[in-house]
């Protein structure tokens, strides 16, 4: 039989804290990333001017994937911090109606 197990609702919070965190890295490397797929095609200088169409292709790829990517950060972050509100809401409960049960007693 299982001794049951704990949760601590704020290291969850903190779990979720750290989702933001990363969310925004994610956005602010989104944001400098924006200003890859606005090169000249003379910004590797004449010689290298071949090189920029892949560059810009590759980078619209990314940038492309850093939004979804974000708003899933975003959206996580979101659902642990609710998981946690749920294991102190309920903890509460238990804890009030354990505290009914002893007076009645």
């Amino acid at each position: 039989m299982s001794d049951g197990f704990q949760v601590q609702p704020q290291e969850l919070q903190g779990n979720s804290r750290e989702l933001l965190g990363v969310a925004g890295q994610v956005a602010q490397a989104a944001g400098a990333g924006a200003a890859v797929t606005a090169l000249s095609p003379q910004a590797f200088g004449l010689l290298c001017s071949f090189f920029t169409p892949p560059c810009v292709a590759m980078s619209a790829a990314a940038l492309g994937a850093m939004v979804p990517l974000e708003a899933a950060l975003l959206g996580n972050a979101g659902v642990v911090a609710a998981i946690a509100a749920d294991f102190d809401a309920t903890d509460l409960a238990c804890a009030e109606r354990a505290d009914a049960l002893r007076a009645r007693l």
